[in-house]
């Protein structure tokens, strides 16, 4: 894991060297709309360990006291985060070959962890609004996920293992919790929330299963 009580304290000193000297090596990473002098007046933070080759990180963090820690260790992988708004926070861990990540978060109070290990795995997580919390584990091979947090305080929770597996949620209002985990081949779960207060818990083990669920008010 990143230590970020030590990265801080040199953070502004090294983000910008952080950014030139990475040029220099196969892998790549891009940062836009990042200054060291304005973002620490802003109090956002940008914590960065890359080790591979030919991998990518993509970053662009607008709005006041965010933080992103970013751990990726990883072959022919990318990492691509947006953050617009407040008080964002995502922790982000990459291992493993062929993965691809990509994060938007918009709005406030928004926290976020993934972990992707493994190879040819594939996550798109979304969150907008205020207060939502989202956490993957995704492992094994050629999984997919698609996660979406639109409203306030909802939970989402998914964990991936095997090959082949896909989950497709969405939460649209306030109070919902989903806790979700797919382990073994070619599982598929498909989740809508929409409204307030719902809770699902789907755990599949096998191959070839279909979960669908809608939940509204």
């Amino acid at each position: 894991m990143v230590n970020r009580y030590s990265i801080q304290k040199r953070l502004g000193y090294l983000v910008q060297a952080l950014f030139f000297c990475s040029l220099l090596f196969s892998n790549t990473l891009l940062a836009e709309d990042i200054s060291p002098i304005s973002d620490l007046d802003a109090g956002n933070i940008l914590a960065l360990s890359q080790n591979g080759s030919h991998s990518r990180i993509e970053v662009l963090q607008q709005g006041e006291h965010n933080d992103i820690y970013i751990e990726q260790n990883a072959d022919l992988s990318g990492i691509e985060i947006m953050q617009q708004g407040d008080r964002l926070h995502s922790e982000i861990e990459q291992h493993g070959d062929s993965l691809q990540l990509t994060i938007n978060q918009l709005g406030t109070g928004h926290r976020m962890s993934a972990v992707q290990s493994g190879f040819e795995n594939e996550a798109q997580l979304y969150q907008e609004g205020t207060d939502n919390l989202m956490e993957l584990i995704q492992d094994g091979t050629y999984n997919q996920a698609q996660l979406t947090q639109q409203g306030m305080d909802n939970l989402l929770v998914l964990m991936q293992s095997g090959s082949g597996n896909q989950a497709f949620i969405s939460q649209d209002g306030y109070g919902n919790q989903a806790d979700v985990s797919q382990d073994g081949y070619n599982n598929q779960v498909d989740i809508h929330q929409n409204g307030t207060g719902h809770r699902v818990v789907i755990q599949q083990s096998g191959n070839g299963q279909t979960a669908t669920v809608w939940q509204s008010n």
